[in-house]
């Protein structure tokens, strides 16, 4: 399926509140790449899909904070999975995706190579996710899922970028001739700016 097609089917999924939402034993995925691996994150936390643009970049930020886009009138701050994730960085150029997702109450860009799919899997067919590592990043993940012969992660995005995380990334001087110091605040709720 297309980037655009998926883009489209995240819209109409979303649009209409029955399929947004867990129906008994079954959840909705949209799955992305990320390099050659496969991840999932719940649809119901999506608000958006955007292509990849010019962003904005916050002095002092963490390295997988890319910086921040304005989307609508909204500061949204964006991060590069990858790099969270100790995985590289994503190579960002046309073809790179950003998923917009709601966060215990934020929004956040995710900077993903493609989307991929929505899945509807059944709750049961979701396995633990391997316990290789007892730290925060084992946290990170939910579980995992098998798709056409490969093997999917889904992301536990509440702890990924936790407010921990969030707080970390937002001690960046947001200093730039894009944003101003008032919009500091990116990160505690979405700022609206005006074209000046």
């Amino acid at each position: 399926m297309t980037d655009l097609a998926v883009k489209e089917k995240v819209i109409d999924e979303n649009q209409d509140g029955e399929s947004s939402v867990d129906r008994g034993n079954q959840k909705q995925f949209l799955s992305f790449a990320a390099g050659e691996e496969e991840f999932a994150i719940e649809l119901i936390k999506i608000r958006e899909i955007k292509n990849y643009g010019d962003l904005t970049r916050i002095p002092n930020a963490p390295s997988f904070m890319r910086g921040v886009m304005n989307l609508r009138g909204a500061v949204i701050p964006i991060f590069d999975l990858k790099l969270r994730l100790d995985m590289g960085g994503v190579n960002s150029d046309e073809s790179s995706v950003v998923i917009i997702v709601g966060v215990m109450g934020k929004q956040i860009g995710i900077l993903v190579d493609s989307v991929s799919d929505i899945l509807t899997i059944d709750a049961s067919e979701i396995a633990p996710a391997p316990r290789v590592d007892s730290g925060k990043k084992a946290q990170c993940l939910e579980g995992v899922i098998a798709v056409k012969g490969k093997m999917v992660v889904i992301l536990q995005l509440e702890q990924l970028f936790s407010d921990e995380v969030l707080r970390d990334a937002k001690k960046g001087d947001v200093t730039s001739n894009h944003v101003s110091a008032s919009d500091a605040e990116v990160l505690e709720e979405p700022a609206n700016i005006d074209d000046e």
